[in-house]
C-alpha cells in the first residue's frame, strides 16, 4: 500500500508500512458483491468535480478518516476499526453527488450490514460496479449465509501493476469475456445481461464462460443456456 499525498506543485509516494498479519486479515475480512449495475464513471465523477466547492467540507472529514487509516495500519490498532471508517467514508461518499447511489445499492449495502459487516463503499465512482464489505473473521458465515443471492467474490492483494493475466483467441475476437466458476445457478449472471443488451454490446462480440463442478446442480446448464 502507499501513502500518495497531492500538493499545489508536487506528488509524494510513501510506502505505508503495514504487517503482514494485518495485510493477511485484511484480505480474509474482505468480501467484493456485485450489485449488477453499470454505469458510466466520468459523468459521476465530472458531477463530483462540479460540486468540489459545495463538497470542501465533506473531502476534508474524508481525509481525517484516510489519516486513521493509517495510524490504524502502521500501529498496534484493532484492523476491525477499518470497517467502521469504511462505513463513515460511505456516508460522505454518497453526499458528493447524487448519482453515487440509489436504492437499489442501498439495499444491497444495508442487508450486508445487517447480515454482519462493519462497514463497506461502492468501489470507484459509484452507481454500480462491486461494494467492497469488511466483515469480521466470526461473522463469516453469518455474513455468507444471509447474502448468498448476490454474487459474492474473494481477491487478493498483489504488488504488481495492472497486467494482462490471461490471453488466448477467444479474447481477441470479442470486445468482453467473462469467466466463472459455479456451484450454484449463476443468477448473477441474468443482470450482466441485461446491461450488455441495454448498452447495446452485440451478441457476437461477447462471451460468458461459466465453470462448473460436481456440486453445480443440472438446472445451471438450463439456465445458462436461456440466457
Amino acid at each position: 500500500f502507499n501513502l500518495i499525498k497531492f500538493k499545489k506543485n508536487k506528488i509524494t509516494v510513501r510506502k505505508i508500512k503495514i504487517s503482514k498479519t494485518k495485510l493477511k486479515a485484511l484480505e480474509n475480512n474482505f468480501f467484493l458483491v456485485y450489485t449488477e449495475n453499470s454505469r458510466y464513471a466520468s459523468k459521476i465523477e465530472k458531477k463530483k468535480i462540479n460540486n468540489i466547492k459545495k463538497n470542501k467540507k465533506k473531502y476534508f472529514e474524508i481525509l481525517k478518516i484516510t489519516n486513521k487509516a493509517l495510524e490504524i495500519f502502521e500501529n498496534n490498532k484493532n484492523i476491525d476499526n477499518i470497517g467502521k471508517l469504511l462505513n463513515n467514508y460511505w456516508e460522505l461518499k454518497k453526499g458528493l453527488s447524487n448519482s453515487v447511489t440509489d436504492k437499489k445499492i442501498d439495499s444491497i449495502y444495508n442487508k450486508g450490514i445487517n447480515s454482519g459487516a462493519l462497514g463497506g463503499k461502492l468501489l470507484g465512482a459509484g452507481g454500480g460496479g462491486f461494494i467492497l464489505f469488511y466483515c469480521s473473521k466470526n461473522k463469516h458465515k453469518n455474513f455468507l449465509r444471509k447474502m448468498r443471492n448476490f454474487y459474492i467474490t474473494k481477491f487478493n492483494f498483489t504488488n504488481e501493476c495492472s497486467a494482462i493475466i490471461h490471453s488466448n483467441w477467444i479474447l481477441k475476437i470479442m470486445e468482453n469475456v467473462i469467466i466463472t466458476t459455479t456451484i450454484n445457478i449463476p443468477k448473477f449472471l441474468e443482470g450482466i445481461c441485461k446491461n450488455l443488451k441495454k448498452y447495446n454490446h452485440r451478441k457476437d462480440k461477447n462471451s460468458i464462460i461459466v465453470i462448473g463442478d460436481l456440486k453445480t446442480p443440472k438446472e445451471a446448464l438450463g439456465y445458462c443456456n436461456k440466457l
